[in-house]
Order: C-alpha cells, then structure tokens, then sequence
C-alpha cells in the first residue's frame, strides 16, 4: 500500500529485547501513524517532510509498517498562498471593475458575501465592551478584505 504527505509528528520509542536494544519510529501522516525499526528512516525523515511511504499491515493489523520511504515534492496545491496587502488588494480590485458587467456582480456578490460573514463571525467571537460602532465597522470591513483576499488570489 502507499501513501504521501506531510510528516506531521514524529515519535520515537526505546527499549530491549533477547535481540539488544531497539528504536522505533513513528510518524504521523495526515490521520494515519506509520511505524520503523529502521535507523537509517529514523534518521533521516522528520516533522515538515513531505514523503511518499510505502506500508504494509502487521500480522495482527494494527501497525502500518513503512516497507519503503522517500522524500517527494510537495504539490504546489498544498503550499500556502501568497497573502496580499495594502496596494495589492486595491490594484486587484481595480483590475476587476474593468471586467465585464456580469465580472462586477459577481465582485459585488463576494463583497456583500464577505461582509456578511464578516459580521457573523464577529459575532460569534463577540465584540469587546467599549467598542464603538464605528469600530466595529472598521473590524467587519478588514475582516471582509481578509476574506475578500482569499476569493481573489
């Protein structure tokens, strides 16, 4: 069997058998834990390695244990975006106004939309005492540009 992603733990256990002394890692993909004796894989892979593993089933089927492993490229789909600020966004939106009609609705749909949840989330995590209104609007309109920003890119 095979599986890739983020090497998102990694956990190291010690201890002694007939053999002498072992080590085994485990490393924690996604939601599934994969588990080695193997010190060269110990060694080399940690947390932040995006790795392709191939695994198999323990007799009793309750460890998937790494047969094979290497690091792979990360897909570019997983990497965080870029994040825009300032300028950026006014010269986005800018650019969009410039579109066509049915471009522009569709930008003052995401805006209204923006706001709107803007406010609801606001109002989830509550607003502090002594804000005022004017506050709170400068808050939802940054929250909305957030939101705005992520639609956008």
């Amino acid at each position: 069997m095979k599986a890739e992603g983020k090497i998102i733990e990694k956990a190291i256990s010690e201890g002694e058998s007939q053999n002498g002394p072992w080590s085994r890692a485990s490393f924690t993909v996604g939601d599934k834990k994969f588990s080695t004796f193997d010190e060269s894989l110990i060694k080399e892979f940690n947390p932040g390695d995006y790795v392709e593993i191939v695994y198999g089933k323990s007799k009793d089927g309750k460890y998937n244990n790494i047969t094979e492993m290497k690091k792979i490229a990360e897909p570019e789909a997983t990497k965080p975006d870029k994040v825009m600020f300032g300028k950026e966004i006014i010269d986005k939106i800018e650019e969009a106004k410039e579109q066509s009609v049915w471009d522009r609705k569709d930008l003052r749909i995401a805006k209204m939309n923006a706001l709107t949840n803007s406010a609801s989330l606001l109002e989830l995590i509550g607003v502090p005492k002594g804000i005022t209104k004017d506050e709170i609007l400068v808050i939802v309109k940054e929250m909305a540009e957030e939101l705005l920003k992520y639609i956008y890119e």
